[in-house]
């Protein structure tokens, strides 16, 4: 699993399946990696979230993408699940929302965090 820094908090950092990065590999790191969930923020160095799961989608189909972000209006949620994640987490509830988003993603479910389930419903 690839996680991005900014929900490092979210996380227990000495997980040793869990793979740091501050901004989306360009150097086909994901895939030589070949994680089975990459999380995601929207706003990152380099790639958006957005494009970053375009691109994973593209060239590591069976990856899932969960997006964990502070930005939750209806429209990019809809747009990260028209990108191909298949999780939309809330930062502020990432510490909650987290671990049963990835269970869901390897599942082979969606996942919303529950205070967003109202703004959207996942395709």
């Amino acid at each position: 699993m690839i996680i991005h820094t900014s929900c490092r908090t979210s996380v227990d950092w000495r997980m040793r399946w869990v793979r740091w990065s501050r901004q989306f590999p360009t150097d086909n790191e994901s895939l030589r990696l070949h994680p089975d969930v990459v999380v995601l923020d929207l706003m990152m160095p380099g790639v958006d979230g957005l494009e970053a799961t375009r691109l994973l989608q593209r060239d590591l189909p069976e990856c899932k993408v969960i997006i964990c972000t502070m930005h939750t209006h209806s429209r990019l949620i809809e747009e990260a699940f028209a990108a191909g994640a298949v999780g939309f987490v809330r930062k502020q509830s990432a510490h909650e929302d987290l671990a049963p988003a990835v269970r869901a993603a390897l599942a082979g479910e969606t996942f919303v965090s529950p205070s967003l389930v109202d703004s959207v419903t996942p395709r």
